[in-house]
């Protein structure tokens, strides 16, 4: 094979590949009004897909996270706002468990409860949970069965001291930590920390401590 004829050939299956691989980039310069040309920058193409077909509310609070606001004293967070979107997407397509069998003991009591707020469009969660005291003196807390919330990587469940940890103060560094959300929909139970006093730390929260980012609130009654 005449050697021109092979550095042609070698060139051009490299510029087809080449071509192939930053499809994404050249697709969006030439068709600008494509649906990739109106990704949140940094979002996988499975997820950008998805985030285009979105109501204009939802993707204007993912890009207001992403972007921060001045008016509103937030920071950009555009790590957050991806991870967000991600595993939104992610959950959708995951296999949902039955939810775990409950029965309180005999002689229980309700200590407290309260409703989950929301945040924002897309930091939500809806539900309640109740604490109970067992005869033993232990004590439980158990999401409701209609209990979700928005997917997000990381997330705990924890006890902060800031009546409203949605501001610049955010939950701060003396929390309490409950236990990692098991699961981002249905009933669940955990054990309460014996340390845990309500009247010290009257706020749940839902918080990624991998983001320093919340997902919902709940203030306890």
């Amino acid at each position: 094979m005449d050697i021109r004829f092979r550095i042609i050939l070698v060139l051009g299956v490299a510029l087809l590949v080449g071509a192939v691989w930053t499809l994404p980039q050249w697709w969006i310069l030439a068709n600008p009004e494509s649906v990739l040309a109106e990704e949140m920058p940094g979002l996988p193409r499975y997820a950008q897909e998805q985030f285009v077909k979105l109501s204009t509310t939802e993707k204007d609070a993912y890009m207001t996270l992403y972007n921060g606001d001045k008016e509103l004293g937030m920071d950009a967070a555009p790590d957050w706002a991806r991870a967000l979107v991600e595993a939104r997407f992610l959950s959708e397509i995951a296999t949902e468990e039955t939810p775990e069998p409950f029965v309180l003991p005999e002689g229980s009591v309700v200590l407290a409860n309260g409703d989950f707020n929301s945040i924002d469009a897309v930091r939500t969660a809806k539900g309640g949970m109740t604490i109970y005291q067992l005869p033993d003196g232990s004590r439980v807390m158990r999401l409701s069965d209609d209990f979700s919330s928005s997917p997000a990587p990381d997330v705990r469940i924890i006890l902060t001291r800031n009546p409203d940890p949605t501001d610049s103060q955010g939950v701060g560094v003396d929390y309490l930590e409950i236990a990692k959300l098991g699961s981002s929909w249905g009933a669940q139970t955990y054990t309460i920390p014996k340390v845990a006093d309500f009247s010290q730390y009257p706020i749940m929260a839902l918080y990624s401590p991998s983001y320093n980012a919340l997902v919902a609130t709940l203030t306890i009654q």
